[in-house]
């Protein structure tokens, strides 16, 4: 199986950079339980296709993902992003929870952002 998110990771980052925000919905389950931080939970993918219009202002995006950890459908991701928003260099990293469902759709996504000091 973790192959299959070697697959989906892949899909994932290439439609982020390429602002394929279409490509991006098409990788999850329609009743996606997804978390863009542990206090913002997304309803429905109307909310999520809203929250992911932001790629539409990142350039020079570069994004690294690690398998931490698998189980069955369930993997652990550490990633790292930086990109520039209006001149401004942007830098994130933290932990994704995905579970996949056996036609490699993410149907449950938890992103835990490290506040960096």
């Amino acid at each position: 199986m973790s192959r299959d998110i070697e697959k989906w990771l892949s899909k994932f980052k290439h439609a982020w950079i390429e602002k394929d925000i279409d490509r991006v919905m098409a990788l999850f389950t329609d009743k996606v339980e997804y978390y863009e931080t542990p206090f913002l939970k997304f309803e429905d993918k109307k909310q999520l296709r809203d929250e992911w219009e932001t790629i539409q202002k990142q350039e020079d995006v570069n994004l690294n993902f690690e398998v931490f950890n698998s189980e069955d459908d369930r993997f652990t991701i550490i990633w790292s992003l930086t990109y520039t928003e209006n001149g401004n260099a942007c830098e994130s990293k933290g932990a994704y929870l995905i579970e996949l469902n056996s036609e490699n759709k993410c149907y449950r996504f938890a992103q835990y952002p490290v506040t960096p000091k």
